[in-house]
């Protein structure tokens, strides 16, 4: 699975890609613009240089990592350091650089490049080689059997949610019906796979639309559910638009023919960014989702609370406990923990699935859940039945997607405490008392809304050489500034 094509800035979604500003010394955190790995890829092969701020191979490294094709991506971002000895990387392309090479299997060069990154960031934790990691995490679960759900494989497949009366699950895949999509960039829909059979079926006809839809859950009554997919439902509507086909979170209530009605995008979406990944705390009080809207070109997990009267919060990012500097996404909750996918943390190279425990008011920190159930490649989307602790998730170790089980009571998995609370151990509180405790959330501004200073990066626009108004003004500014004072 292109699982960044589905979860970033993939055409399929049409959502837009990270373009990025330039000064003298590094590059600036992302913007969006809309870039097609496709085209960009005729382009390069036909040796056009018809990207102006930036070289075609760094716009072509990052899609490539962002659709998890990490030795391409690899490829390119060396091939951009070769072309001129000019060229740098911002520390978003080192850490991402670093994460591709781990995938692959180049250790020491990963571990060079984190080096760099961790010294330009600041960061003072303590290094740990990717070798040493990937060899710790390989050692876990000896005693977990990993079975493949089906010999279903799609580009895109993965669980959602689980019917507990039927035992049926709900899952994202490829729509091969859908004569719009293509072979490499394939629309997406919401299936139901029986378990027992392995037989799939449509899953309302009534949410379908011409791109793509995914992440169905539900309300325990099964009146509600809340879903991923793109904010135009049709070619003519999308043109119309003239925006980009931006990926929201819907609503979806059931009627009295027993028939699923959209309701239309949630409140707490942040317009303009991906939404997606919703989840429901098992209390139902709280929506937990994935969007980048505090980091252009990065996912982190945020939480928004969901009222009896149907309306929603304020939603807040998860602190720097589960939200790394590189992309997290595809929550899950449990009565006493908060699974979910990510590049960072202690990682074995691609996604991986990870797992946090209430300890006291606080989560502890995150635990990858270790070999067979991880692996280099792509590992995501997971969900827990509660009356078996039987476990699905989604990868693509395989070479394509496939869904996979185990039990979840074989995991060798220690729960680490949090330090900000000594002595802690894991207790199961409500949904209610965990969100009155000292959870570090994170007031979101969204990207475009950041307010600058007069020591910010200057923003170039895209696919142009041209400042914007606001950064002439700006540069005007700074000039004034330089003038009256020269010992600056």
């Amino acid at each position: 699975m292109k699982i960044f094509a589905f979860v970033l800035f993939g055409m399929s979604w049409g959502i837009v890609a990270p373009a990025y500003s330039q000064d003298s010394s590094q590059l600036e955190t992302p913007q969006q613009a809309p870039v097609n790995l496709g085209m960009l890829k005729k382009a390069y092969d036909k040796g056009r240089r018809t990207l102006k701020t930036l070289s075609a191979n760094l716009h072509l490294a990052r899609e490539y990592y962002s659709s998890s094709d990490y030795k391409s991506a690899v490829d390119h971002y060396l091939l951009y350091m070769d072309e001129d000895s000019l060229n740098v990387l911002h520390s978003a392309d080192i850490l991402d650089l670093s994460h591709a090479m781990k995938s692959i299997g180049q250790f020491e060069d990963s571990d060079d490049w984190l080096k760099d990154y961790k010294r330009l960031t600041n960061d003072s934790s303590d290094f740990k080689s990717s070798s040493a990691v990937a060899k710790e995490l390989q050692g876990r679960n000896p005693n977990l059997t990993l079975s493949p759900l089906t010999d279903l494989t799609r580009t895109v497949l993965f669980p959602t949610s689980l019917n507990q009366e039927t035992k049926e699950l709900i899952i994202t895949s490829t729509d091969d019906n859908n004569k719009k999509a293509s072979v490499k960039d394939p629309y997406t829909k919401i299936v139901v796979l029986d378990v027992s059979s392995h037989v799939m079926r449509d899953f309302s006809k009534n949410l379908d639309t011409a791109f793509n839809e995914s992440d169905g859950v539900f309300t325990s009554d099964g009146e509600s559910m809340f879903y991923t997919r793109n904010e135009f439902s049709s070619i003519r509507e999308t043109k119309r638009a003239k925006q980009p086909n931006n990926v929201l979170i819907y609503e979806a209530r059931m009627n009295d023919e027993g028939e699923w009605q959209n309701l239309g995008p949630v409140s707490f979406n942040f317009r303009g960014y991906f939404n997606g990944h919703p989840a429901l705390s098992v209390d139902e009080r709280f929506i937990y989702f994935t969007s980048n809207a505090n980091h252009a070109n990065k996912m982190d997990i945020y939480r928004v609370p969901r009222f009896e009267d149907g309306s929603f919060g304020q939603a807040e990012a998860l602190g720097p406990e589960i939200n790394s500097p590189s992309n997290e996404g595809f929550p899950f909750l449990t009565k006493d923990a908060l699974y979910f996918s990510s590049q960072g943390h202690d990682n074995m190279g691609g996604m991986d699935l990870f797992r946090a425990v209430r300890v006291g008011t606080a989560f502890s920190k995150p635990e990858n859940l270790g070999g067979v159930v991880n692996s280099n490649s792509d590992d995501f989307s997971i969900l827990i039945d509660a009356t078996t602790q039987k476990a699905y998730f989604g990868s693509n170790r395989a070479g394509t997607d496939m869904i996979y089980t185990f039990n979840l009571n074989d995991l060798d998995v220690v729960v680490q405490p949090n330090p900000s609370i000594p002595n802690s151990k894991p207790e199961v509180i409500s949904e209610e008392e965990f969100s009155s405790s000292n959870l570090t959330l994170k007031e979101i501004i969204p990207y475009h809304e950041q307010s600058s200073s007069i020591g910010d990066k200057v923003l170039f626009g895209y696919d142009s050489f041209e400042l914007s108004e606001a950064n002439k003004a700006y540069l005007d500014a700074l000039a004034k500034l330089l003038n009256k004072n020269e010992n600056l």
